[in-house]
């Protein structure tokens, strides 16, 4: 949402979901480093790293934005 971008990319549906599964992504340089850590805590590969909806609602940058 905020640069337009998808998380991953795969040039057809079946690399797409091989990406996915191995949690690679990309995260463009030129974003905020309080936006990027909330990116990375919401594409965990491991579910119980993965940020829950506590903790995405109450992170310093979902904070921000509420002002």
């Amino acid at each position: 949402m905020t640069t337009g971008l998808y998380p991953f990319e795969g040039e057809n549906v079946y690399k797409l979901f091989e990406v996915i599964g191995r949690g690679e992504y990309e995260i463009p340089l030129e974003l905020d480093d309080v936006l990027r850590d909330l990116i990375q805590l919401m594409l965990q590969k491991d579910p119980s790293q993965r940020a829950s909806l506590h903790a995405v609602k109450s992170h310093r940058y979902v904070v921000f934005l509420s002002f």
